[in-house]
């Protein structure tokens, strides 16, 4: 996305204010949990974009004429890596599947696992 600034200027918005605008409408975020039949899911509220027109209909403002982004900036297609975010007590986190065999104790494969991760703490940082 490229910003035009004397669009920004005659609309009377700076970056941040569009910056705030994407943060607040790309989201992924947790709305509850369901325990159902030993079995723990947590549910979220996906809102993140789908394609580029969308992207393009995200209001910056709500004056009296909406300002949309698409009247501020010339949207690009580009390439990005992207990872599963998820989200634990309102903080980034780390999803980790553990799945024990049949005949193996699974209070002894979450005590290794607990172990493990205490013992070498992975750098989860720089996926988040």
């Amino acid at each position: 996305m490229e910003l035009d600034p004397e669009k920004l200027a005659a609309n009377q918005l700076d970056y941040r204010s569009v910056a705030d605008a994407l943060e607040q409408t790309n989201t992924v975020d947790f709305v509850g949990r369901l325990n159902e039949s030993h079995q723990l899911y947590l549910n979220v509220a996906d809102n993140r974009y789908r394609n580029i027109a969308e992207i393009g209909e995200i209001r910056i403002t709500d004056r009296s004429t909406p300002v949309l982004l698409r009247d501020i900036a010339e949207i690009l297609p580009a390439a990005q890596e992207t990872f599963i975010k998820t989200r634990s007590n309102f903080h980034d986190a780390v999803l980790v599947n553990v799945l024990a065999q049949p005949g193996v104790n699974s209070v002894d494969v979450m005590r290794q696992v607990e172990t493990r991760m205490t013992e070498s703490p992975p750098k989860f940082s720089q996926w988040c």
